[in-house]
């Protein structure tokens, strides 16, 4: 079996210097190195829906045209386009090829509103097409709670264990990876499939959430320690990818999430429906009324929303993360705070920088995120 593990935005750099001497000797230990590469894209590209099928396909964005959720055509020349034998689950922003075989289950956060991630995993096993849990509804949850027990005694069972106990959020998301990670794994040896791709963002979400600090490292340590045994005991062979990375904001920062419509209504757009793509991110009809609108709408001399317009879509993000609420102008007038209409939903701790790390056995010389799949995974899987 090999494994290709994407632990989605991880920064390993950022370890503090206790945690990176730990990690060094685990790597010693598996003969593992880590390799840095670049990522040759603007800020606005660096998104994780974006660089990953970059990963999988070795094309840029401008080439697999997938900028958005559910942009990326489901026949994409990919690492698993050739050969059999694949499991793969939870592919950043990927649809199942049509003549696929093997187990193909889908991102979740295609076609839907996204949950929180702590629960990400959970869901794209319930989701699952190929009915690996075939029950409904909240019978589906119960039904995970035996696949739990295992993964729980192998992931709480060490000395260490009060490093990944220093947050309930913390240890669910870590928790969770390292659960559906084990239950692919045995179910791919169950069915004799010998190539397997995870996609895990619990790390990610963790950053992102909580930042980069010795805290967070302890836990994340704890994780990798955990994962890289569990990989080792079913293959020598596998790769870790972490698509992009995070580093700290420098000043607080946070989401801002709309409230409802009233806003839209308040400057004059009344026939207007939106779908939540993101926790900020919204998805509406082609409507020529709010297209007319949008640049004017601003708040501390930038524009609200950035916004993009797609396959008969309008795509929005609000661009506002400021820590305390500020006037927003429509037309140049003062139209009251982003807190009437807004809410701040959670605290910005990371953000997305263009590089990445790669994590083998492999001697690698790789230098752009690109050169990833010719140069290394194509490889991997074919040998």
């Amino acid at each position: 079996m090999k494994i290709l593990a994407g632990i989605n935005e991880l920064n390993f750099s950022l370890l503090n210097s206790n945690q990176i001497e730990r990690h060094s000797e685990l790597l010693k230990e598996y003969d593992l190195s880590i390799y840095e590469y670049k990522i040759k894209e603007t800020y606005e590209y660096l998104e994780p829906w974006i660089q990953w099928p970059t990963v999988y396909s070795g094309k840029t964005a401008k080439e697999h045209k997938g900028f958005f959720l559910g942009d990326i055509n489901s026949e994409l020349d990919c690492i698993w386009s050739r050969g059999k034998g694949w499991f793969i689950f939870s592919p950043m922003n990927m649809r199942k090829p049509e003549d696929f075989e093997g187990v193909f289950i889908e991102d979740p956060w295609l076609g839907r509103e996204t949950s929180s991630y702590p629960f990400k995993s959970i869901f794209s096993i319930i989701r699952s097409n190929e009915k690996l849990i075939d029950l409904k509804n909240i019978l589906r949850f119960l039904s995970l709670i035996p696949i739990l027990l295992i993964p729980s005694f192998k992931f709480l069972f060490s000395k260490n264990i009060k490093d990944i106990l220093v947050s309930p959020r913390i240890f669910l998301a870590l928790f969770l990876d390292y659960a559906v990670s084990l239950y692919i794994l045995k179910k791919s040896k169950k069915l004799g499939l010998n190539k397997v791709h995870f996609f895990l963002n619990g790390a990610a979400h963790v950053q992102h959430r909580f930042g980069i600090n010795e805290r967070t490292s302890k836990a994340i340590l704890y994780f990798l320690v955990k994962s890289y045994n569990l990989y080792k005991n079913y293959s020598k062979e596998f790769i870790v990818v972490t698509g992009l990375t995070q580093e700290n904001y420098k000043k607080e920062t946070y989401y801002w999430k709309l409230k409802d419509f009233s806003f839209f209504h308040e400057i004059g757009i009344k026939d207007i429906n939106f779908t939540r793509r993101m926790s900020k991110d919204l998805t509406t009809s082609f409507n020529p009324d709010l297209l007319r609108v949008l640049d004017k709408i601003t708040i501390s001399g930038s524009n609200l929303f950035q916004y993009e317009v797609k396959d008969n879509k309008i795509y929005l993000e609000t661009s506002f993360y400021d820590a305390n609420p500020a006037e927003i102008e429509f037309n140049s007038i003062n139209i009251g705070l982003i807190d009437q209409w807004f809410k701040r939903i959670a605290k910005k701790e990371a953000h997305h920088v263009p590089y990445g790390f790669i994590l083998s056995q492999a001697d690698n010389k790789i230098e752009n995120i690109e050169d990833i799949r010719s140069n290394l995974l194509d490889n991997f899987f074919e040998t």
